[in-house]
């Protein structure tokens, strides 16, 4: 089991008093999001951050492992370029600036907002046929959807239901913060 977290760096057993967003498994944690630093985009830097689990062999096209990492560089270099300025190792100086800061990576690499049109039912005939149908999260909202309009692409993923009245960005971002307060728990 994983345990996702703003946790606080120790030195020598003591807390420092800075907090990153962290990966934790068996006792043992890892920054994750912005606080990660800047993700690898050549070669040399997987070899480097990955020592013995790097490929052998980059010219190996045959080789999955080497092409997961070759694709796992590119879509680097397009996070970089876009928010490179974002990533950081210098931690934050509290709990809810880390969390804070998880928060803005989910909401900027990991949020996809769709059309609310688009998944509205406007009428019977929309909802004919369809195996599922699902009711505005919004309070007191009954408006029904066929299919979500924000998705989030994090383990097991997850789906928001907002009709065109209710898919505004600011309600939307806070969902998506709310991920990012107290524990989340994966496996």
């Amino acid at each position: 089991m994983k345990t996702l977290k703003a946790a606080q760096r120790h030195d020598d057993g003591e807390p420092t008093g800075i907090w990153d967003y962290v990966s934790i498994r068996k006792r043992r944690g890892r920054p994750i999001g912005y606080c990660a630093g800047v993700p690898a985009t050549t070669k040399e830097e997987v070899e480097e951050r990955f020592g013995p689990n790097a490929p052998d062999d980059w010219d190996d096209e045959e080789g999955v492992w080497a092409r997961d990492f070759l694709d796992m560089i590119d879509r680097n270099r397009e996070k970089v370029e876009q928010f490179g300025h974002k990533y950081h190792d210098d931690g934050h100086d509290s709990k809810e600036a880390a969390e804070e800061c998880y928060g803005q990576y989910l909401w900027d690499q990991r949020t996809t907002l769709h059309d609310p049109e688009e998944a509205h039912a406007t009428s019977l005939d929309d909802v004919k046929g369809t195996k599922q149908t699902f009711e505005c999260q919004a309070d007191e909202c009954e408006e029904v959807l066929l299919a979500p309009t924000v998705t989030m692409n994090i383990y097991l993923g997850a789906e928001f239901y907002y009709c065109p009245d209710h898919h505004d960005e600011d309600r939307i971002k806070e969902r998506v913060m709310s991920y990012a307060r107290g524990t989340s728990w994966q496996s």
